[in-house]
């Protein structure tokens, strides 16, 4: 073969591999979806997507989703600046351990609120985040009069909440990690009913906030449909980990709240006994820290994920809020305390003025190492301690 020929091949070949590649990325500025339609590769949002009643959307493994920072061509939805995922039909977005799917800001300096989330309001199908990291919305997922699961998935540096629980929504909450949001981690209104078990609440203002007739299920050991073996960890949250600003008691048995004191485990939990129009906290059992290392979940490496951090400049504007019409207090409530805070926790949101979460993951490693170590004592569990990184399937 000339050289001539083996050149015009090499052109032919790499041309061909270029092709490939744009093929994966896929530009959509404002669609609605009536049909069934996969998505995978790269996908770069620039308007509103509306899963229509009847419509499905698969999302593949390994799929990207990328959202242009405060840009909506679609000048549609509940913000007409920033782009959003509307599911009125159904999503399925299941990934894998070593194929996680991510939904984040396109921008090179990301900072929460660059689009506005994912919202569901479906009381029929049930949606399905597995597997999936969701970051840089003003509301990471917005669950309203729908059941949708979020399993094995990380929620995090959203501007307002990870995830909004809604209308008598039921979300299933598992094996998950919600971490490092501006005012909450989950918060619950409307006569909500989220169940979450087996997950890492931490590094947000608030944990779990509950309002207006909400009940989150956070662990209940009595028989029947509401049994839950709870088993979360959730602390080092800024304010207070669990905010029951409802008449409903919130049960939360057998979770790990960061300290087995009980006075310093209550000072985190705000309800009946701070304000008597409230219902209680019902954190008994609590489970130890020797249990809560034994039952960890099985959580993707964070290594698949994104290593982009908030952007360190001027905070973006919005204020951080629950929905329209919620009584959030008639006091110096939570929110505006946290309001007052805002820039800051925008600025340095990794931190939020505690541990970061590689900090915290980091604890949880080095303390099953060392449990492992002193109860069986093997060359295996020697190896392990000798190493410098983190490693995240041991610790989820």
């Amino acid at each position: 073969m000339s050289t001539m020929l083996r050149k015009i091949l090499f052109i032919i070949l790499s041309l061909l591999c270029i092709g490939g590649v744009y093929a994966q990325t896929k530009i959509i500025e404002g669609l609605r979806i009536s049909q069934s339609v996969h998505w995978s590769g790269t996908i770069i949002v620039r308007g509103d997507v509306v899963v229509t009643r009847g419509g499905r959307l698969v999302i593949n493994p390994g799929t990207r989703v990328y959202f242009e920072a405060n840009t909506d061509v679609s000048k549609s939805g509940k913000d007409k600046t920033k782009s959003e995922l509307i599911i009125e039909g159904v999503v399925i977005a299941r990934g894998d351990i070593n194929n996680k799917i991510l939904f984040s800001s396109k921008s090179d300096k990301p900072r929460m609120g660059d689009w506005y989330g994912i919202t569901i309001s479906n009381p029929k199908q049930i949606s399905t985040f597995e597997y999936c990291t969701i970051e840089y919305a003003y509301n990471g997922i917005y669950a309203k009069k729908s059941n949708p699961q979020i399993l094995n998935s990380h929620i995090r540096y959203n501007y307002n909440a990870g995830l909004i629980a809604a209308v008598q929504s039921e979300p299933v909450i598992k094996s998950s990690i919600i971490s490092e949001n501006g005012y909450a981690g989950l918060i619950c209104e409307l006569g909500a009913r989220p169940v979450l078990s087996k997950n890492l609440i931490t590094l947000n203002q608030l944990g779990i906030v509950s309002f207006s007739m909400s009940q989150p299920n956070l662990g209940n050991l009595k028989s029947g449909k509401d049994n839950n073996p709870g088993e979360n960890r959730i602390f080092d949250n800024h304010d207070y980990n669990v905010y029951n600003h409802s008449s409903k008691d919130v049960i939360a048995q057998n979770n790990y709240w960061g300290s087995e004191v009980d006075a310093e485990l209550q000072g985190k939990l705000y309800g009946k006994k701070d304000d008597p129009r409230y219902g209680k906290v019902l954190y008994k059992p609590v489970l130890g820290a020797r249990q809560s290392l034994n039952n960890l979940v099985d959580l993707a490496p964070s290594a698949a994920e994104p290593a982009n951090q908030p952007a360190t400049e001027t905070a973006v504007t919005q204020q951080p809020q629950a929905e329209t019409g919620i009584a959030q207090n008639q006091d110096a409530s939570a929110q505006e305390q946290a309001d007052k805070n805002q820039t800051a926790a925008s600025e340095d949101t990794v931190k939020l003025k505690h541990r970061t979460l590689d900090n915290i993951i980091g604890q949880f490693a080095v303390a099953t190492s060392s449990q492992k170590s002193k109860e069986k004592p093997a060359p295996k569990v020697k190896k392990e301690e000798k190493k410098q990184e983190i490693n995240y399937n041991q610790v989820f």
